[in-house]
């Protein structure tokens, strides 16, 4: 498995020398090439990376390289003195470079380090060398051969067409096309290759044009729980009443996006999911299955979720959703011969089936954290939010913008992370000495953190993310650091924690308080509630025991972190 290694993880390597070697000679002595390694790492370039193999939760093989031009610089190669041989080494280092979609892979090694049966290896997987003064220069193009997989999920599906424009914004391409329910709709409208068209059927659509609901059109942009319970209870009851709700719109959207003209005249592959009632066999179309008259037909085929939805007839046979068989098709794109994955997941319901792709073949999953709404309720302005969503962590997962459930620009992402988690841990420690009966060490902390998985040089990106996501901020715009900041501070003001006490009280009363309604307050109350015991404006030294550090650890840190960014950003303490 791949993780990328940051620079805390580069100064433990050290320990690890006498175990690990330069894969080929980049440099004069494994200790050379780990020292410039580290200057590398230390200087927080955007385009660099350092990527660690593990094998059993350790690090094994080490990939540094750089990306620019569309290029893979590969600076230096680190494996386990037992582990890798040169096939599993080289099929890493084409994944890393495909899976960023590097047009080509180049490196350069000491001559006089070289030996003759290294560089034949080179030669036969495809390296080509040219030989100056002691080194030697040494690269290979790629070629691919993409498969676009795109899961099945209803509604949720808007969330593909938001990864595909990120993917046209990228200039990714594809091959072959394989889709399941909404994913087989969603494919026909890609390969039709009409963007604007499959924004607009997204961002206007609602229940009634995929479905005969009676279901009463609603104009305002605010939802409530009852209006939610009436509308499953009204899709409910028309699907019992008529074996399936009526898919007639749906097959009259179709008719109208898809223009088959463009559609067969494509030069791709396209593969639709669907499965044969009632035996509920997986029934796989390609395009030289269909006809211009029954492409139609086969996409409804592939997304009626019965018994929610009428099953499709085409040829006296009768056919129901993709999903029931085989929800994300990676095997389909496999089986006409994709060299490269990208496996686009709405999470809908259905059967996955496991599946062991090759190592030498690159996935790039892009699915979200956050949920994507209802699979048979469509709704316009969720599917916009949905599109947003997938367009910008389709950016992220091809290395245009960065972070994981938030999204920030990627210049000078690295290097501010690292800077402000250094900040934020200083101050840490500095608070404990106030709060803590034991104040933290640095040793201390950064021990706790380890052992809780944070990482000590992306804590701050780490905290920042989990902060905003426990204040419900939006994900679908593009942060720095500092408006995600003001942004989080602004919510904690809207919160309204712990009820005031009509007496003084101390702060153990205060954390009785806290604690007996600590499971009637939402994870926002949680932590403004925690970090008002800590941050009062009563001054306090030394309450908070080991036990009570031990039992609150994250969201005591979390409450530290928020007074951090209050003063840093804002230049406010608790209130």
């Amino acid at each position: 498995m791949q993780q990328e290694l940051f620079i805390s993880d580069v100064i433990q390597l050290k320990s690890r020398l006498h175990d690990l070697r330069q894969w080929l000679p980049f440099a004069e002595s494994t200790s050379q090439a780990y020292e410039e390694l580290k200057k590398r790492v230390s200087q927080f370039d955007d385009c660099h990376s350092v990527i660690g193999v593990t094998v059993r939760g350790r690090v094994e093989l080490v990939l540094d390289y750089s990306l620019k031009e569309n290029k893979l610089n590969l600076h230096l190669v680190l494996v386990s003195n037992r582990k890798f041989s040169w096939q599993q080494i080289l099929k890493e280092i084409d994944k890393t470079a495909k899976s960023h979609r590097a047009s080509v892979i180049e490196f350069s090694v000491l001559g006089s380090f070289l030996d003759s049966f290294q560089l034949q290896k080179l030669i036969e997987q495809g390296y080509g060398y040219e030989k100056k003064a002691n080194r030697f220069d040494i690269e290979k193009e790629l070629t691919y051969h993409t498969g676009l997989v795109l899961g099945g999920g209803g509604a949720k599906g808007a969330y593909q067409i938001g990864v595909w424009k990120a993917l046209r914004e990228c200039h990714v391409s594809f091959d072959i096309v394989t889709g399941t329910s909404v994913g087989a709709l969603n494919g026909g409208l890609i390969i039709q290759d009409d963007l604007p068209a499959a924004e607009k059927m997204w961002e206007t659509i609602d229940t009634q044009d995929i479905l005969s609901v009676p279901i009463e059109a609603k104009e305002e942009t605010d939802f409530t729980l009852q209006q939610l319970v009436s509308f499953i209870q009204t899709f409910t009851l028309s699907a019992i009443k008529n074996v399936g709700t009526d898919t007639t719109p749906l097959q009259q959207l179709i008719i109208k996006l898809m223009d088959e003209d463009r559609i067969f005249a494509t030069d791709k592959q396209f593969f639709i999911v669907t499965t044969q009632a009632p035996k509920m066999i997986e029934t796989i179309v390609s395009m030289a299955d269909m006809t211009k008259e029954t492409f139609p037909k086969w996409l409804l085929a592939s997304s009626s979720f019965f018994p929610a939805m009428s099953a499709c007839q085409i040829d006296e046979r009768y056919y129901v959703d993709g999903g029931y068989r085989n929800n994300i098709p990676i095997d389909v794109a496999l089986k006409a011969g994709a060299t490269e994955l990208i496996e686009v997941n709405v999470k809908g319901p259905g059967l996955i089936k496991l599946i062991k792709v090759p190592q030498e073949i690159p996935v790039t999953k892009i699915e979200s954290h956050w949920g994507l709404g209802n699979v048979l309720l469509f709704d316009n302005h969720r599917s916009g939010w949905n599109l947003r969503l997938g367009y910008l962590e389709g950016l992220k997962a091809f290395n245009r913008l960065s972070g994981k459930n938030y999204t920030f620009y990627k210049k000078s992402y690295k290097r501010e992370n690292f800077e402000l988690s250094r900040a934020f841990i200083r101050y840490a420690k500095e608070q404990s000495n106030h709060l803590f009966v034991n104040p933290w060490t640095t040793h201390d902390l950064v021990e706790q953190l380890i052992k809780r998985q944070y990482n000590p040089s992306v804590l701050f990106g780490d905290l920042i993310e989990n902060t905003a996501r426990t204040m419900m901020v939006d994900p679908t715009t593009i942060y720095s650091f500092d408006t995600l900041s003001q942004t989080i501070i602004k919510a904690t003001r809207e919160v309204n924690a712990v009820a005031a006490s009509p007496m003084l009280l101390t702060f153990k009363e205060w954390l009785v308080k806290y604690i007996e309604q600590i499971d009637y307050l939402s994870p926002q109350q949680k932590l403004v509630g925690m970090r008002q015991l800590l941050f009062n404006k009563t001054p306090l030294t030394r309450l908070v025991t080991d036990k009570d550090v031990s039992k609150q650890f994250d969201l005591i840190l979390q409450s530290l972190f928020l007074e951090f960014l209050s003063i840093r950003f804002d230049g406010n303490e608790c209130e």
